[in-house]
């Protein structure tokens, strides 16, 4: 299966629901990792040895078209950062730093019109030589800290191990994480991992996403959180954290 197919896949059924409210006219997310996989075919840099790709990338939407994607941005720059470092290992592309995604919205942009730019930019480290760049290997970029979710039933406790960029939970079969919690919205939330930190966010179900008892749309989570979906109660765990 293309990288892009198995992309659209991916976005369909972790907002299934969003598409089929919000996506009647606009900008289609999977024409963004389009406008993304051309980008990084223009902006590419032929060396001796190597072909270097861009490693940033702004993608310049309608006020309108950023404000239908704003609900689910933060879970679909993931997915699009991740297709980019798929896509760069496929056509043997060198990335001289992790993909960067934004999302801006631009006045005179029409509805369903996007405009993209790249650059190559370089994460730089100082040495005893001076200045020199640091290539990140994809061990880097995938070696995810060791999370976990505890969900807690009445009898017992079941674990979920947080090893994805972006974990689904709800009551409809086709999440990751699925809890037959008939107060549990089909697409209830998403667990998503930005860098060392995870995030939870609430996919606009009907009953809300609480952490500590507190409702929450989007917000970042420690070590011995509770999260509240329903009736079901999880406990985020940390095995290395800071806080």
């Amino acid at each position: 299966m293309s990288l892009l197919r198995n992309l659209e896949r991916r976005l369909e059924s972790l907002f299934e629901d969003i598409f089929a409210k919000g996506f009647r006219s606009g900008v289609q997310p999977i024409e963004l990792a389009k406008k993304l996989a051309r980008e990084m075919d223009a902006g590419k840099t032929i060396s001796v040895a190597r072909v270097y790709a861009p490693n940033e990338y702004t993608l310049y939407v309608s006020e309108k078209d950023e404000e239908n994607l704003a609900p689910f941005e933060v879970a679909l720059i993931q997915e699009l950062e991740n297709f980019l470092i798929a896509r760069a290992k496929e056509k043997k592309y060198t990335l001289l730093d992790r993909p960067r995604v934004e999302i801006v919205a631009q006045e005179d942009l029409p509805l369903g019109k996007i405009s993209v730019e790249g650059r190559l930019l370089a994460k730089e480290a100082s040495t005893a030589e001076g200045t020199r760049v640091i290539e990140v290997t994809e061990e880097e970029w995938f070696a995810p800290p060791e999370a976990s979710l505890i969900i807690k039933g009445e009898r017992d406790e079941s674990t979920f191990a947080l090893t994805k960029e972006v974990t689904s939970i709800g009551r409809s079969e086709s999440n990751d994480i699925v809890l037959p919690d008939f107060k549990v919205s089909r697409r209830h939330a998403l667990i998503v991992r930005m860098g060392s930190d995870f995030i939870v966010r609430d996919m606009g179900s009907t009953n809300g996403t609480f952490v500590n008892g507190k409702r929450v749309e989007e917000k970042s989570l420690k070590n011995g959180d509770t999260l509240g979906l329903g009736t079901t109660n999880l406990e985020f765990r940390r095995d290395r954290c800071s806080t």
